[in-house]
């Protein structure tokens, strides 16, 4: 994807304005969807974008197209700048980049035959055990290209796969209605899925035990998912535009303590086969 249309798209910028930086985007989606025991679809789709982002006479332009080889696009940029805020940056300079393996072309050669079979396999697997389930199952596999160019010399591009399995178990009885999801993804495909069944099959059996509290103050366990949520009203607070906007309310703790010292919450987006790595973000850091 980088090469022809990226360049052709800068060198008509440069023409006309010297602080240019493109991103594109390309990506293709197939999905197999069951609902309530039954097969009901599959899914295709495919999207693409390109972001044209300009320093015009200090100003912040930017403009959005999905047509590729749109060169409107700088026009509208110049026009958005005259709106946009002061630019305190340039756009990244030409870097190396590292591999973090992030991309698996099993994904895409993964056939639709096999998402077909496997949701057929966990809802058996759940149906066996419990009849009373009602079994929705939603499978995809998923490629993206993403490609960063600058006037400065950055030029670099990286590929992305995601492939999950997400299940969804309903019981509805006595005026009661239970539902249990449980969701996997990696960025290879897998074939295994005792990891969901089996946790939405206990769960189940779990709540088969209605008990009854009384009122009172009682100890409260998180669970690695509950404190996701929670992490995530800390983790908008910590966003670098949230913060350069001082519309955080963390703006001004800039290199404060302001959690307890046994709390420890890391921002990484290098980790090798992490589901949010790339090898750089959308302003060519790395």
């Amino acid at each position: 994807m980088k090469g022809y249309i990226e360049m052709s798209i800068l060198s008509y910028a440069i023409d006309r304005i010297k602080n240019v930086e493109i991103l594109t985007s390309q990506t293709n989606s197939h999905s197999v969807v069951f609902e309530s025991d039954s097969f009901k679809t599959i899914e295709s789709s495919q999207s693409q974008g390109m972001g044209l982002r300009t320093i015009y006479k200090d100003n912040i332009g930017f403009s959005f197209s999905n047509n590729l080889d749109d060169k409107e696009l700088i026009d509208q940029a110049i026009e958005s700048a005259q709106f946009g805020e002061k630019a305190h940056f340039t756009f990244a300079e030409q870097k190396d980049i590292e591999d973090y393996n992030i991309y698996d072309d099993e994904v895409n050669k993964t056939p639709t035959e096999l998402m077909l079979d496997m949701g057929k396999e966990i809802i058996e697997t759940i149906k066996k055990e419990n009849s009373d389930i009602k079994v929705d199952v939603e499978l995809e596999k998923r490629t993206s290209q993403h490609s960063l160019t600058t006037s400065n010399g950055f030029s670099q591009e990286y590929k992305k796969s995601f492939f999950s399995v997400g299940v969804s178990g309903l019981i509805a009885k006595n005026d009661q209605i239970l539902s249990i999801y449980k969701a996997k993804t990696r960025l290879s495909p897998f074939t295994d899925t005792k990891e969901l069944t089996q946790p939405i099959l206990e769960k189940f059996k779990l709540s088969s035990n209605i008990s009854a509290i009384q009122s009172g103050n009682f100890p409260v366990l998180f669970t690695p998912r509950a404190v996701k949520f929670l992490a995530s009203i800390l983790t908008s607070s910590l966003n670098g535009k949230m913060i350069q906007k001082q519309i955080s309310p963390l703006s001004e703790k800039v290199g404060e303590s302001i959690l307890a010292t046994n709390f420890t919450l890391i921002d990484d987006g290098t980790i090798k086969k992490g589901l949010t790595t790339s090898p750089f973000d959308g302003e060519g850091t790395l």
